[in-house]
This record gives C-alpha cells, structure tokens and sequence, in this order.
C-alpha cells in the first residue's frame, strides 16, 4: 500500500478514494418499500440516484437516501441517510426520526431547514445538541470501492471513484 505524506503527522492512503458515486439497486428500493408508518403508507427512496459520497478522513457527508412518510399516528417521520467509511470499505446507513416537536426544538434554524430539505448533511449533526439519530446498518464492498461493485446486501453500486 502507498502512502503519500501530505503534511508532518498525517499520511494519505493514496488506495483509499476521497469520494464515490453510487446509485441505488432496486433491491434497495424494494428493500425500502418494505417499510411502513401506521397508516400503511410506504417508504420510498428519498434522492434521484447516481449520489456521490465525500470522506476526508475526518468529515464525511450525509445523503438522505429514503424516507417512510410521516406518520401522523405517531407524529414522526422516519429518514435514512448514507455515507462513506473509507476505513471499512462500506456505505454506512443511518436513520434519523424526528417529530415536529423534535425540530422545533433545534436552536439552528440553518440545520433545521437542511434536515428538512433532504439535502447532503455533514457528519458532525451528532454534535449539535440532538439525538435525532440512532444506529443504522451497513453495507461492505468486500473487494473493495471499485466501479461496478455491488454491496453485499446489494443495495448500491459504484458508479464512479475519485
């Protein structure tokens, strides 16, 4: 494995990639359409995929990849976001639930619009005072982030490695 020393104390694994493009299977879309609020309502995939994925090693990127609709019932909404472990070579799925309450309750209005737009979040929404999300699964490229692969639970495929 090469390594290239970008600055004293930190090297860059020049195999690892810093961003990957996927898009999502239908068995990820079915596997979403399993999912159901109270009312019976499905989940349905959030974001047109290709998606691109972003890792610098110590900040990474949230996409919103599905959503089951809001369950009036129990008045949450239920999101689930994807991004990139380098270190793992896996696409690691978080979920996010949050009433109406819930965001009302988040001081930044700047990150309340951003969790309700659906668009790219950063990884750091953990640190910001709220507990709107919870542990997820994950989703491992065995040979690793080349085009063409597929997950072993077949829900994305890359598409692009930069």
């Amino acid at each position: 494995m090469k390594h290239i020393k970008l600055f004293e104390g930190y090297e860059f694994d020049e195999e690892t990639p810093f961003a990957i493009t996927i898009e999502l299977t239908g068995e990820f879309e079915e596997h979403t359409r399993q999912s159901k609020n109270s009312e019976g309502a499905r989940g349905y995939t959030a974001m047109v995929s290709p998606i691109t994925l972003v890792n610098n090693g110590e900040r990474y990127n949230m996409v919103k990849v599905a959503t089951i609709p809001w369950d009036i019932q129990r008045n949450i909404q239920f999101d689930f976001w994807a991004s990139y472990r380098p270190q793992a070579n896996e696409i690691y799925v978080t979920q996010s639930s949050a009433s109406a309450n819930d965001l009302e309750r988040i001081e930044s209005a700047a990150y309340r619009d951003e969790l309700r737009s659906g668009q790219p979040i950063l990884s750091d929404v953990g640190e910001k005072g709220n507990s709107l999300f919870s542990p997820g699964y994950y989703c491992k490229f065995e040979n690793g982030f080349k085009v063409g692969e597929v997950d072993h639970r077949g829900y994305f495929r890359i598409v692009e490695v930069k």
